[in-house]
């Protein structure tokens, strides 16, 4: 018996979305595609950042503050290439107050840099509307669905396979 086989299996949902930070010297531009903001706590464990599960966190439990993400997807017209983006909570207030000014993220334009070039220096993101009509863009993305395959893990469900942070040195 053979495990070799001649039909590509299905492929995995959003396989083809890349998760992206804002880079320290260049921009992303692209439009939104869903209408809200979504985020939630994560913490870094000193080589990924993962999801916090809340009031039975490890981390949370031995002192590790977690750090608010919103997860924004956009649209690529160029390449025709969609991409989540991962803001702070300060940049995502910031796009908050645009949405909540447009009434909606859907259909903005965003160009979302940082102010310094280097790494974590704070993210500058510009906004304007475009005359696009709603079938004009990709359908939105389930955020929860998409983290949770970016993290290995079930939507809405802490991530049991993650090992605890190494301990710092004393």
């Amino acid at each position: 018996m053979s495990d070799w086989d001649n039909a590509v299996p299905p492929q995995r949902d959003y396989a083809t979305i890349q998760l992206m930070r804002v880079p320290n010297s260049a921009r992303l531009l692209g439009i939104a595609i869903n209408t809200l903001l979504q985020g939630r706590t994560t913490h870094w464990d000193g080589r990924r950042t993962g999801p916090c599960p809340g009031t039975t966190c490890p981390m949370c439990r031995d002192g590790h503050i977690g750090r608010w993400h919103a997860y924004v997807p956009l649209f690529n017209q160029s390449s025709g290439k969609i991409f989540v983006v991962q803001l702070t909570a300060l940049a995502a207030g910031a796009l908050q107050e645009e949405a909540q000014r447009y009434k909606t993220l859907r259909g903005l334009l965003l160009q979302i840099s940082r102010v310094k070039p280097r790494d974590n220096a704070r993210i500058l993101i510009e906004a304007r509307a475009l005359p696009v009509l709603p079938h004009d863009l990709p359908d939105p993305i389930d955020i929860p669905r998409f983290m949770a395959s970016v993290w290995n893990s079930k939507p809405g469900f802490p991530d049991h396979n993650r090992e605890p942070p190494p301990e710092p040195p004393k």
